[in-house]
């Protein structure tokens, strides 16, 4: 499943949100840190200094000292200490705060006293002196709203700044959307003013200009070589025709005459296809029985490969049919089947299918790993340029054939050729 593409703008401001929200979260936490630190270390420092004039009171008195502030208590034995500190309290551990009941929170700090007088325990309750506990729950609501706030102008900004930044890309994308239907867009790069953008449109413009004049001369290609080539092919047929006239069906020398004209009738017809793909519409189809291409491109390859032993299974109905353009099929026929005939010889060849399904399997040596559907990789038996199967694919991502190839060492090929398919993403795919 491919997910549709999401807008750059929309990246931008989801970022700057984004950013804004984890930023006052880090925040909020830094000052509650900070606070809940704070506020300990005023009671803890006031615990100390208390601490400390106990001890000076005892050495110069021998006795305790009333506290200096009314939330502090000294007490000489654990036993003593309020029952909910007392339950808590561990004399010889290290903690020094300690949640009580009813709110209550106390700071506690054991001490030695001098001249022998053993310890004692400095006791602080400061539950109604806190500030930042019990405003906890407010304090993080208003964070979350200077939260929201913060996170709703940075999504603010951070659209501005993305339509001032992605702007003139938006321009680029629309003006590339907006000639959809050309074969190649025409692209100004003047007309952007923003110095990335401009070295991008600049470069598209240059690709552009170098593919429309390659398409250009291809088309001119196809339709020049086409119309010169109709003469000579003309000449031959006739000629053909003329001998063929002349000849008795029985002499030996028509066989190779009649396939000068089987030959000449290809070319004609190849001809068309090339000024037909030449076109951006391609070729067109039409309905039309599948077993005549077949049983052609078995003749064809027959007459061409004549010293091959291929024996031929032909299992289709009469019935089949698909919607294609019978050059097209009948060129991509040919190739697999004279394929078939060059390369795999002394095999069976069978030809099947159902529906809009054609499969063509030889039991010959295979194409191993071999790239065939590149251009000019070919066989070892090869005597050609190594550019029929990669016609092959052109002709079926271009006509919207789905090809598969199913082949390995010494087990044989099978094509597959779904006149159906309308995956584009498949089109041409060599299957393993």
């Amino acid at each position: 499943m491919r997910l549709a593409p999401s807008s750059l703008r929309v990246r931008i401001v989801i970022g700057a949100v984004l950013t804004a929200i984890i930023t006052s979260a880090l925040f909020g936490l830094v000052t509650f840190i900070f606070a809940y630190t704070v506020e300990d270390r005023i009671f803890g420092g006031a615990l100390e200094s208390e601490v400390i004039i106990q001890q000076a009171h005892w050495k110069k008195h021998n006795r305790l000292a009333e506290p200096s502030r009314e939330y502090m208590r000294i007490y000489r034995q654990t036993s003593e200490l309020p029952l909910d500190l007392r339950a808590q309290f561990d004399p010889d551990g290290d903690k020094t705060e300690f949640f009580g009941k009813a709110d209550r929170y106390y700071h506690v700090n054991k001490f030695a006293l001098p001249n022998d007088g053993g310890t004692a325990i400095a006791v602080a309750e400061v539950g109604p002196y806190l500030v930042v506990r019990p405003r906890r729950d407010k304090m993080i609501k208003a964070l979350l709203v200077v939260a929201t706030f913060i996170a709703l102008v940075s999504g603010g900004i951070g659209y501005f700044i993305a339509s001032q930044a992605v702007s003139p890309l938006s321009k680029l994308a629309a003006d590339l959307s907006a000639q959809g239907n050309e074969a190649v867009p025409v692209i100004d790069s003047s007309a952007y003013r923003t110095k990335e953008v401009a070295i991008l449109a600049s470069g598209l413009e240059h690709a552009f200009d170098r593919v429309r004049a390659f398409v250009g001369r291809e088309r001119a290609f196809t339709r020049d070589a086409s119309h010169e080539l109709r003469t000579p092919l003309a000449v031959i047929r006739s000629g053909a025709e003329l001998l063929s006239s002349r000849i008795a069906q029985d002499d030996v020398d028509a066989g190779p005459i009649k396939r000068i004209e089987a030959a000449a009738d290809d070319m004609v017809l190849i001809l068309d296809l090339l000024l037909t793909l030449a076109r951006e519409d391609g070729a067109p189809q039409a309905v039309m029985p599948l077993l005549p291409l077949v049983e052609k491109a078995v003749f064809y390859a027959s007459e061409r490969f004549s010293h091959s032993k291929v024996r031929v299974v032909v299992d289709l109905s009469p019935d089949q049919t698909a919607t294609i353009n019978p050059v097209v099929t009948q060129l991509i026929l040919n190739n697999i089947i004279g394929n078939a005939f060059q390369h795999a010889d002394h095999s069976t060849l069978t030809v099947s299918g159902s529906g809009s399904v054609l499969s063509v399997t030889d039991t010959g040596p295979g194409l191993g790993d071999k790239p065939m559907l590149e251009p000019f990789h070919k066989g070892t038996s090869s005597t050609g340029d190594g550019l029929g199967l990669s016609i092959v694919r052109r002709l079926c991502a271009q006509s919207s054939i789905g090809l598969s190839i199913n082949s390995g060492d010494d087990t044989g090929t099978c094509f597959t050729l779904d006149f159906a398919h309308t995956d584009e993403a498949l089109l041409g795919k060599e299957q393993p």
